[in-house]
């Protein structure tokens, strides 16, 4: 399995490629950034501090990104009449490059009563606390406006 170093710095940005930015408050204070490296979509988190910034981040293969866009595309933006899944499945997994992906929907996505999901990459700790798996949560508009987007440009010619 690939490792990475966390993305903050200057010097760990200019190794990565930079792609978009989900303002995730209103402030500006809490964002997503949404970066590839060595064939890995790393989304970094960052929330300025009064006195420290926290950041954190997962890493996610290329392999991955095809299901994922599947998952959330065809099968929780479907109803199960359209092929969807079914009303009362809330979570989805798979092992792909050999790391364990979850998808999960989220009814408070950042925001109260904003939809979304929890992506979770379970084979890799957090830069935070190192005995909980990576995840990141995204609402259904930043997963349409930068998400999505960046996937198909990543998977773009990509048996």
């Amino acid at each position: 399995m690939m490792k990475f170093n966390l993305i903050k710095s200057q010097t760990k940005k200019n190794k990565a490629t930079y792609h978009s930015t989900i303002i995730i408050d209103e402030s500006g204070n809490t964002t997503n950034d949404i970066y590839s490296q060595d064939s890995y979509l790393i989304i970094s988190y960052t929330s300025k501090g009064i006195k420290e910034d926290i950041h954190n981040q997962i890493e996610l293969p290329f392999e991955s990104l095809r299901w994922i866009k599947n998952i959330i595309t065809n099968g929780y933006w479907k109803k199960p009449s359209e092929g969807g899944l079914p009303k009362n499945q809330h979570a989805c997994k798979a092992t792909l490059n050999s790391e364990v992906i979850l998808i999960s929907r989220s009814m408070n996505a950042g925001y109260s009563g904003k939809m979304g999901f929890n992506i979770m990459n379970k084979s890799r700790g957090s830069y935070i606390i190192s005995s909980y798996p990576q995840k990141v949560q995204i609402t259904d508009d930043a997963v349409k406006a930068h998400l999505l987007p960046v996937i198909d440009k990543l998977t773009e010619g990509i048996d």
